[in-house]
Parts: structure tokens; sequence; C-alpha cells
């Protein structure tokens, strides 16, 4: 685990980037680098009888950047890095491919990574027609001395359908993991490898109903007069 601020990307952010992800814990490495995170879904917060928790994770070359806000791993000495972000789209969107206007509001925002000084400029993104939660984006960042800094990143894009089924919207966890344009090209294939390594499974509901379940245990043991 490294330590760095926990700005942007680059650890250069005048303030902590909006990331839309909640933990239920810090996440974690493995030895073989593996990192791993328990995230909390947006709209379930507040509803424990429906609270929506899942498990992610990714094969990462970068130590892992403590933090109780965000899953993020980055080359302290370099620009590569790969981080978690979380959003949602609407239902009726949920089997379409994400659009360029989703991409802006959320990993390209100027509240977010890439946006510490100001929102990234000349974006295009491009779908996978091998893979339809893959995509490929360049764009244009500013350094903290407000150059213009050409990155290009990949992004893995997975859906998660609400537990409400009246839900209107569901969550869109990512992966984006990337680097200048420049050094990207000559590592490419290792980004890929890191990108296709991102898993995001529902987390277990036993694990997500323990705390509820002990104190419901614990409240009946008290008022058994058998005990």
């Amino acid at each position: 685990v490294a330590n760095a601020f926990e700005g942007g990307v680059g650890g250069l952010g005048k303030t902590k980037p909006e990331t839309g992800i909640l933990l239920s814990m810090p996440p974690t490495i493995q030895n073989d680098g593996e990192v791993r995170a328990e995230l909390i879904l947006a709209g379930s917060v507040n509803d424990q009888d429906q609270q929506q928790a899942v498990l992610v994770s990714y094969k990462s070359p970068w130590p892992l950047l403590p933090s109780t806000t965000g899953v993020e791993s980055r080359d302290l000495l370099n620009p590569e890095s790969a981080f978690v972000q979380v959003g949602s789209t609407s239902i009726k969107q949920s089997s379409l491919p994400l659009s360029k206007e989703f991409f802006m509001e959320t990993i390209f925002s100027s509240l977010g990574k890439f946006g510490a000084y100001g929102s990234p400029t000349d974006i295009v993104i491009s779908p996978s027609k091998e893979n339809p939660d893959l995509y490929q984006a360049r764009f244009v960042s500013l350094t903290p001395a407000m150059r213009e800094s050409p990155r290009q990143v990949y992004i893995v894009a997975k859906k998660i359908k609400s537990l409400d089924p009246a839900s209107k919207t569901c969550s869109v966890v990512m992966l984006v993991t990337g680097s200048t344009a420049t050094r990207f090209k000559k590592q490419q294939k290792e980004f890929f490898q890191v990108a296709d390594s991102f898993q995001v499974v529902e987390a277990p509901s036993i694990r997500r109903n323990t705390k509820t379940k002990a104190a419901a245990a614990a409240t009946t043991d008290h008022n058994n007069p058998l005990h």
C-alpha cells in the first residue's frame, strides 16, 4: 500500500474528486496484486432492507493508495493509474452502450479525477466491438501549470440492476486505467490486462445482513425467559 495525497489522477488535484464511491470497508491488495473492495451502491444507502453491495476486484501492477473514500492504485513516479468510479443510468438505457454524455457527467466531469484544473476537452469515446463493457477514451486534461496533457484510458463499465423492482435507474460500476497518450501507446497491453481483469459481483446477502441478524438475535436472547 502506497502513501500519497488523495487528489486527482497523479495526486495533484486541489480537492478530493467525486467518484461516487461508498466503501463498506477499506480496499485491500493481495500479494498477487489483486485489489479488492466492497461498495454500497447509491440509492440503497438509507434502506437497510434493500441495501445493495457489490464486490469489485482487478489486478494492478501499481500500489494501492490507502483510502476510506475511494479505490485507486497508482504509479507514484509516473502518470499510470487505475481507479473505480460509480455512476447511474436510466433502466431504459441499460441494454444500450453508454453515451458520451454519461461519461462526461461522471469520469470526465470537472468534479472527477481528471477535472481538478478544469473539465477535460476533446473527448473521444470508442466502444469496443468485441466487449460491450469495454470503451477506450482519448481526451485532454489540464496540469497544475495549466498546460494541456493528452491522455488515453480504457474504461470497463459494469451495469448493476437495482434490488428495487420499481427503480428507474441502474448503477454503473467502472474501472478506469491509463496514462498520458504517449505512455499509453507504449504500455497499452498492460492497461488492457488491468481492464480485462475487472470483476464486479453482488456481495452475498449474508454479509450485508450479518449485523442486523446479530442485533436481532441479541434482542431475542435478552427477551427469552429461558435464557
